[in-house]
């Protein structure tokens, strides 16, 4: 991928991130993402996983809270919050988050899949929808 695709998506990615509340910030996404890199490199895990799996899956650690308000989705549903009228009240976040990240990358100036093929791009974004989506606790 070109570099300055992903030095722009990176930047991106961290000026859609809150500073507050501390917790769901850009840095717990870099936490994430490290920790993935570290269980993915595993070779019982690099063995069983294909590339483009591992790839996605970093990729959705970065986003996987991309533009987090700070409260649980059950909160917004009492709040009445507009990503509730938007997302319904079943993972409301992660949906969000979801459509964040598609967005984000259907930008040019943001798409580090711009050199894949269709299909590599169709899977890639399907396996960052699916673990996204997965976080939903």
């Amino acid at each position: 991928m070109p570099k300055d695709k992903l030095r722009a998506f990176l930047i991106e990615a961290r000026s859609q991130y809150h500073t507050e509340p501390p917790y769901h910030t850009f840095w717990h996404a870099v936490d994430v993402m490290q920790a993935c890199a570290t269980f993915m490199h595993m070779p019982s895990i690099k063995a069983a996983m294909p590339s483009i799996d591992r790839f996605a899956a970093l990729i959705a650690a970065v986003l996987h809270d991309i533009d987090h308000p700070g409260y649980t989705s059950a909160f917004l549903a009492l709040e009445g919050h507009p990503l509730v009228a938007k997302h319904g009240e079943r993972g409301t976040l992660e949906k969000h988050h979801v459509e964040t990240a598609l967005k984000m990358l259907a930008t040019d100036r943001f798409n580090i899949l711009e050199n894949c093929t269709d299909e590599q791009a169709t899977t890639i974004k399907a396996t960052i929808e699916l673990t996204i989506l997965a976080t939903d606790m």
